[in-house]
């Protein structure tokens, strides 16, 4: 069922024999929270497909099934699957706290309970009724995670709710040598100044797990691993104010 997603979530073909197959060894075995877990998966298998029938009808069947509220990982994300197709979905008795934040529409709330998991898939995934901010954020996020079918499906969701279309970097952010939107750029100027995120959230008047999202972010486009680093490699690239090559 993993290798499955991670296929399907890339947009590599055979995760959808991996995951059918899955499911059809479970046929005979008792209903427990590894049937759970395979409805999720079907359902997001059929929300990258573009099928909202088949993520409805994979989701409800999964929260229909005997047991089903015991087990609080499969529940929240049938959960979840199902409210993004456009079920009622009553909370769950137990869940995750990013899972409550999301299905009680606070999406920013969710996005930080998931990056404080270390999850930044889910964490994407919860920006889908986001701003066009968080929406950009969510995209460039898959891709970094080499998600790209999932990014195609968020996109499309987005279009089909009517919100703004997602047309890649803004203009302010294609012209950074290093892809940094203004934000990330204010960010990386008060971290070649020395400045911990306690600062630069206080500067900026952010929350520091935003301060810490821009931080990360700023790395991956530069190829850094430490803060010193991300200086160094934005000093050699030109884009920290008044220093050039």
């Amino acid at each position: 069922m993993v290798e499955a997603l991670v296929g399907l979530r890339r947009g590599v073909e055979g995760g959808d024999a991996l995951l059918h197959g899955a499911a059809d060894a479970l046929a005979s075995v008792p209903d427990g929270a590894r049937h759970g877990l395979i409805r999720a998966a079907l359902s997001e298998a059929a929300w990258l497909h573009g099928d909202r029938a088949g993520m409805r009808e994979h989701a409800l069947a999964g929260l229909s099934g005997a047991h089903a509220d015991q087990f609080a990982r499969s529940t929240g994300e049938l959960a979840l699957w199902a409210a993004r197709a456009g079920a009622p979905v009553e909370l769950p008795p137990r869940m995750h706290e990013p899972v409550r934040r999301e299905l009680e529409g606070d999406w920013r709330a969710a996005i930080d309970a998931w990056r404080a998991l270390d999850a930044p898939y889910e964490a994407a995934l919860a920006a889908l009724p986001g701003d066009e901010r968080a929406a950009r954020d969510a995209v460039a996020a898959l891709q970094r995670l080499g998600a790209a079918a999932a990014a195609r499906a968020f996109a499309r969701d987005r279009a089909r709710h009517g919100a703004a279309a997602l047309r890649g970097p803004r203009r302010s952010t294609l012209a950074n040598a290093a892809g940094l939107t203004r934000r990330e750029q204010e960010v990386l100027e008060h971290v070649a100044a020395g400045a911990t995120n306690a600062d630069i959230a206080r500067a900026l008047h952010l929350s520091h797990r935003t301060v810490e999202h821009h931080v990360s972010a700023i790395l991956a486009k530069l190829g850094a691993t430490t803060r010193t680093g991300a200086v160094d490699a934005a000093r050699s690239a030109g884009v920290l104010s008044g220093e050039t090559t």
